[in-house]
């Protein structure tokens, strides 16, 4: 798998999650929501920096 599927696939994960917590809002589901979104702007720089 490589960096651009992996944040893809996190960034599928994060919208449904995002549509979860819009139904039943939980604050465990935000937390993983911006660690996710950490994750996949981790993997978009480390990306970027072996200049793909």
């Amino acid at each position: 798998m490589t960096i651009p599927e992996m944040t893809e696939a996190i960034e599928g994960a994060t919208a449904v999650l995002t549509d979860m917590s819009a139904e039943h809002p939980d604050p465990r589901i935000a937390l993983v929501i911006a660690a996710l979104g950490a994750c996949a702007e981790s993997l978009d720089r480390m990306w970027e920096r072996e200049g793909r």
